[in-house]
């Protein structure tokens, strides 16, 4: 259950300084956007990194999969606590569909305290906050840290690299069953 609640800490920071192509998932290219000189993330820079934060947010409150997904880069990684990496953007596309099939996520608020650009790469670090409810269960209020790495793509801001974890204690592991005589 931890690790569904962690889902909405939003990490962003991505990107690799410089106008060279990445391989996407294919072999296809994308294309990289011009590099710039900046050494945090000025007016323009934090602002795009602010709209990727708040398009994950609406995604999520609304279990929009498709959406979350496409704020990645087609070769995102999604690194969720207590689970294997997710790569790709199909792969990280079908596990948020998982997510919203177990819980909905409500009242997120993705707090950043560092956000910086350099080029074509960007990061934001930061808290989150949010209230998951288990299909048929009750509210759980979460709350923990992220990290999240972007690159900058003729498409804008997309993320690279995303990890989270709850500042919550692990829940405890179930019983172990009862032997039978």
């Amino acid at each position: 259950m931890r690790k569904l609640g962690v889902l909405t800490i939003f990490m962003l920071v991505a990107a690799v300084a410089g106008g060279a192509q990445e391989k996407k998932a294919g072999g296809a290219a994308e294309k990289k956007a011009p590099a710039t000189q900046e050494k945090k993330a000025g007016g323009n820079e934090a602002a795009a990194i602010g709209e990727v934060r708040t398009a994950y947010v609406k995604a999520a409150e609304a279990s929009d999969a498709t959406a979350l997904a496409n704020l990645f880069a087609v070769d995102g990684v999604e690194m969720p606590p207590n689970a294997a990496e997710v790569k790709g953007r199909t792969a990280i596309e079908a596990f948020y569909k998982e997510q919203f099939g177990a819980v909905k996520f409500s009242n997120m608020k993705i707090t950043p305290t560092k956000t910086s650009a350099m080029g074509n790469f960007g990061y934001d670090i930061g808290v989150f906050a949010q209230r998951v409810t288990p299909t048929g269960g009750k509210p759980m209020d979460d709350k923990g840290k992220y990290i999240v790495l972007l690159d900058k793509t003729s498409d804008g801001w997309k993320i690279k690299y995303l990890i989270y974890n709850s500042d919550l204690p692990a829940p405890p592991p179930p019983p172990a069953p009862t032997k039978k005589k």
